[in-house]
């Protein structure tokens, strides 16, 4: 059976919400809008992707040639075949709803928020001798719980249960809580109940571990290192092998620890994932930093149980790039007239795509439409083997 897919980055914003009949802001209907074809490079022969409007030719020829993609795409709901399964970036009431299916239920909602990693996380510690104390975060439900806690006057991160790519996320340094900050925890508090307090921890680098969960089992797809920005937003991925990715890992961690976590992590989130969702997920880490010259690991920040931008770089890596080739995907939100329409003019003329045995070897490319009022924007630049530094 085909697939249709559907990207839908307002997941966690409309699971949040609860009702089916929610309606993403508009920079996020925009953004899906003009990402809507990202699905595609998951796609197989027989799949469909759901468009609102339809590439041009020179585009959708593009992707035959260098990808070999020839996805169908639907405009119109009545013209979609009955037998394709519906596959959307993340399920949500408004999905659910969208799509005419029971495939969501009430009781779903808490297995989306950051309450799972945390269950998830206190599992860990049991089976992980080097995870720390300083990565568990403390629920609260009140602003007087939250005083309790910054009394310890230390930099902390505030999170919203449901919340991701760096959204739904305040810095609170020293404990000090000014009227802005109160007005954005209460308002957290009136909409989702409760808030997650962490300690602000000296961050070195993001990485996540990729899974698929299907019939009560979960099954480890790949290692994924993703780039954030001062606020915590996502910027974009690692392109390349996955012993690169190990390689930089380990120059942190040793090799036994490592090896520990990712068989570990895999039966915990059997426990805990594996009875209730089905799937492709991931699970957002981090290596931070304990003192001079020593380096710890957080394995549990946060996790998503949707399609993800790193399970889109394993796919990109693994299908479309030349082995040994390096390189990064990029999400970009820019805003100015024509910006997004003249960078990738630019690149491509400074970059030109060189491609070998059906694979990209260096150069660069948009992934997704690009159009003189384009705000969004999903590209790839790579390096052939001999010039890529990591």
């Amino acid at each position: 059976m085909g697939k249709l897919y559907y990207f839908n980055p307002d997941t966690e914003m409309a699971i949040a919400n609860g009702s089916p009949y929610y309606t993403p802001p508009a920079n996020i209907v925009r953004m899906a809008d003009e990402l809507a074809y990202l699905p595609a490079y998951f796609s197989e022969q027989g799949d469909g992707i759901w468009m609102k409007q339809r590439p041009s030719p020179d585009f959708l020829a593009s992707r035959l040639k260098i990808f070999n993609l020839s996805p169908s795409i639907f405009t119109d709901q009545e013209t979609i075949p009955p037998d394709l399964k519906q596959e959307p970036w993340g399920w949500s009431p408004r999905m659910a709803s969208l799509l005419q299916t029971d495939r969501w239920k009430p009781e779903d909602k808490e297995h989306y928020s950051r309450k799972m990693a945390l269950d998830c996380l206190i599992h860990l510690q049991h089976v992980l001798p080097f995870v720390e104390a300083s990565v568990f975060p403390t629920v609260c439900a009140s602003l007087e719980e939250i005083t309790a806690v910054l009394r310890e006057q230390k930099d902390y991160l505030v999170k919203a249960p449901w919340s991701s790519s760096g959204k739904g996320l305040l810095k609170i340094r020293g404990g000090e809580v000014n009227a802005k900050s109160r007005e954005w925890i209460g308002g957290i508090l009136d909409r989702q109940g409760y808030i997650m307090l962490e300690e602000f921890l000296d961050k070195e680098c993001d990485f996540a571990m990729e899974f698929y969960a299907e019939k009560g089992k979960v099954r480890f797809l790949g290692l994924s290192l993703f780039y954030s920005g001062k606020k915590g937003e996502y910027k974009g991925n690692y392109i390349g092998g996955q012993e690169k990715i190990e390689q930089k890992l380990l120059s942190y961690l040793d090799e036994s620890s490592f090896a520990m976590l990712k068989r570990q992590l895999e039966s915990v989130l059997e426990t805990h994932i594996g009875p209730v969702y089905e799937g492709y997920f991931g699970v957002d880490m981090m290596i931070y930093r304990q003192g001079e010259g020593v380096y710890k690991i957080h394995p549990c920040v946060e996790i998503n149980l949707r399609y993800t931008m790193g399970i889109l770089a394993l796919f990109l890596s693994q299908r479309y790039v030349l082995k040994n080739t390096e390189g990064v995907f990029m999400l970009s939100y820019l805003p100015a007239e024509k910006a997004a329409w003249r960078r990738q003019l630019q690149l491509a003329r400074d970059f030109p795509l060189c491609l070998e045995s059906g694979k990209i070897k260096s150069g660069y490319i948009a992934l997704t439409p690009v159009n003189p009022d384009t705000k969004f924007l999903a590209d790839l630049q790579l390096t052939a083997p001999a010039a890529s530094k990591f």
